[in-house]
């Protein structure tokens, strides 16, 4: 079974850990921007998201929660509007940040919880960062047999 959507705009890292104290314990908590990107990503696989090119996931997909998963990442933004027009055609592989990791990462955490339970699950995983003609993120989930 696959699942494919997107979520549009530019990618936003997963950002470091932040921490503060409230009556003497430490607590940790995620960056806004993280946050707030992480609901974009959850938002788009509710809206968007299609199951073998089919249905849309609703309150149905919690029956997958348990299992193994593969994952495809394609992270699409614009060549800078600086560079040539032939340069722009031409280019094909964004060699620039955010790293490819932390893109993952909040893939990851975001869908924590929704398709999957624990990240861990994820077995096998590729990211690509290409030049698009907008800004956004593809991915694909596949639910396998374990």
């Amino acid at each position: 079974m696959f699942i494919t959507f997107s979520v549009a705009g530019e990618a936003v890292p997963q950002g470091r850990p932040r921490f503060t104290t409230r009556g003497g314990f430490v607590r940790a908590y995620d960056p806004p921007k993280s946050r707030i990107y992480k609901q974009k990503v959850k938002d788009a696989f509710f809206n968007s998201a299609v199951i073998d090119g089919g249905i849309l996931p609703s309150e149905v997909f919690s029956d997958f929660q348990f299992g193994a998963f593969s994952l495809k990442i394609i992270e699409y933004r614009t060549p800078p509007k600086s560079w040539s027009k032939k340069r722009r055609e031409s280019a094909k592989f964004v060699t620039s940040k955010p790293d490819i990791d932390n893109v993952m990462k909040i893939v990851l955490d975001a869908l924590t919880g929704v398709v999957w339970e624990d990240d861990k699950q994820v077995v096998g995983a590729e990211i690509w960062k290409k030049y698009g003609a907008e800004n956004k993120i593809e991915i694909s989930i596949e639910v396998l047999d374990y």
